[in-house]
């Protein structure tokens, strides 16, 4: 099993924030371990919803 920090390589020793959100128009950010989402009270739903996705997330089985 090859796992996808194999494949593509990036320093270990930098920070790598998730910075690149969709803008909201509630202000209502919720902030979760592998996601963030903009809520929209009125309609009790997600407006968008965005996944962090690191290369340590993955598995490639070849």
């Amino acid at each position: 099993m090859i796992k996808i920090s194999d494949v593509f390589q990036y320093p270990r020793n930098q920070s790598h924030s998730f910075d690149f959100l969709p803008a909201s128009t509630t202000n209502q950010m919720v902030k979760h371990a592998y996601y963030t989402l903009s809520y929209n009270e009125k309609y009790e739903q997600a407006e968008w919803v965005a996944y962090e996705l690191k290369p340590d997330y993955l598995k490639i089985i070849i």
